[in-house]
This record gives structure tokens, sequence and C-alpha cells, in this order.
């Protein structure tokens, strides 16, 4: 499962996920979010949400790392509360 753009489209992030054909059958949520992030829940008890993002590197300008903190600091409380959708 990827997360990204088109191969014509030249991108500095893109995230995927690799999942066994048996864990497949478990799969009740894909939620590719954007170049940089992707989700996958799994139906277990309780529920398991694997979460892939691709961090900028270390080269990378200030104004591109911190919103990409921020975002993965509010999808992950997302993921942990639901109910903070908002």
């Amino acid at each position: 499962y990827f997360s990204g753009t088109d191969s014509d489209t030249r991108e500095h992030a893109g995230v995927g996920i690799i999942i066994n054909n048996e864990v497949k059958t478990y799969i009740i949520d894909i939620a590719p979010t954007d170049g940089r992030f992707m989700s996958i829940k799994l139906n277990t008890v309780p529920v398991t949400t694997l979460i892939s993002a691709y961090a900028p590197h270390s080269g990378r300008p200030e104004q591109e790392k911190k919103p990409f903190y921020r975002k993965l600091a509010q999808y992950t409380s997302m993921q942990t509360n639901p109910d903070q959708s908002s």
C-alpha cells in the first residue's frame, strides 16, 4: 500500500507499508493521508493502527520540519484518541 504521487511527479516524500498476505485479511481501513503519512487499521482486539511516516532529513529547511512534527503529533494523537479528530 502506498501514499504519495504518481511516478511522473518528482517529490521528496512517499510512504508505504508492506503487509503479509495472512495479515491482509485483517485490514479494516487504509488511510493514505499525503506523501508523508499513511495508516492501516487492523481488526484486532484492541484495534491496531500501523502508521508510516517519512520525516524530512536533517538537510531540509526548518520550515519543512516543524510542520511535519506538528502534524505527526496530531496524527498520532488522533490514532490513540479517535474522538479528537478535529
